[in-house]
């Protein structure tokens, strides 16, 4: 249960740690992986976090992965102070919101993919650093959620030896301030570097069959470099299969001969219906868990001959 791994540190069987020497630090190291997540989604203090809850809240699109962070800045201003001219005493006038930087080196397809997540106050953030530990928030009644993020801003691509994308992220000061928690590596069943990522895009396209066919094929290929993908493991109960617009389960998937070659078996089809396919979990969901990796695909149609 989350309430049983949330703010829990392990001491190990070394000295006493610390000023006071009862309780066992703990600090953000270098950030390793951040979670985008929709506004407000929280875990109840009952519900079990683990590598399962992250990637299915991925799946029904309610956390985003970015893996790869290769460089790290800490943009937060200081705190803004005035000063009372009679007396020369300061004040504050503003505590200004955390400002993280997070660069990555994953190519002009993961460049082009962080742009769709510009925003203001749609996102909250989850934190894992170098050391697995992850850092999020936690409310008054015990829930785990991400950190109140506002500002979500992606920096220019950088061209030529250096290639770089980055996303700077304001995150809420008060938040932060008063409600930082966090689960340590010990207490987590995955290493997030290793066991999580983005969702892989990939396109269907389907061969138009002949009147009274009974199988469809079609190919894989992968968006970001056009190569076919022969997703291990693809099942019929991973495919939306549709005839003018009517859901039909397919009665066999076959592997073709070249990776990323697919063939369902169908009921005889006519002239001129209309066929549609995609990958679809059969939780509904429109991105599918093969294996531990994840792929959302396009929505492929053809019209029989």
């Amino acid at each position: 249960m989350l309430s049983d791994i949330l703010n829990k540190v392990s001491c190990g069987a070394s000295g006493l740690l610390g000023n006071g020497g009862k309780f066992c630090p703990i600090d953000i190291d270098t950030p390793k992986l951040i979670i985008l997540s929709e506004k407000g989604l929280k875990v109840a203090p009952g519900d079990t976090f683990d590598l399962a809850y992250i990637q299915t809240k991925q799946q029904e699109g309610k956390m985003h992965v970015f893996k790869g962070v290769v460089n790290f800045t800490d943009n937060t201003p200081e705190n803004e102070l005035g000063t009372y001219d009679a007396t020369g005493e300061k004040y504050l006038t503003m505590k200004a919101p955390y400002e993280l930087t997070f660069m990555f080196d994953r190519g002009l397809y993961s460049y082009k993919a962080l742009v769709k997540y510009e925003s203001n106050g749609q996102h909250d953030i989850w934190i894992f650093d170098v050391k697995n530990d992850l850092f999020m928030a936690k409310d008054q009644l015990g829930n785990g959620r991400g950190l109140n993020a506002g500002l979500v801003t992606i920096g220019k691509y950088g061209i030529g030896k250096e290639n770089s994308q980055s996303m700077t992220v304001q995150i809420n000061r008060a938040d932060f301030d008063n409600n930082v928690a966090w689960i340590s590596n010990e207490e987590l069943d995955f290493t997030a570097e290793q066991d999580l990522d983005g969702w892989n895009d990939v396109e269907i396209t389907m061969t138009a069959p002949a009147n009274l066919a009974t199988t469809v094929a079609f190919t894989v290929k992968a968006v970001s470099n056009n190569k076919l993908v022969p997703l291990e493991g693809l099942l019929v109960g991973d495919l939306l299969y549709q005839v003018d617009g009517v859901t039909v389960v397919p009665s066999a998937l076959t592997a073709g001969t070249n990776p990323g070659e697919y063939t369902i078996t169908v009921a005889a089809l006519a002239t001129a219906e209309v066929l549609t396919l995609r990958l679809y979990d059969t939780a509904t969901k429109l991105i599918v868990n093969l294996d531990g990796v994840l792929y959302k695909s396009n929505i492929a149609t053809t019209t029989v001959l």
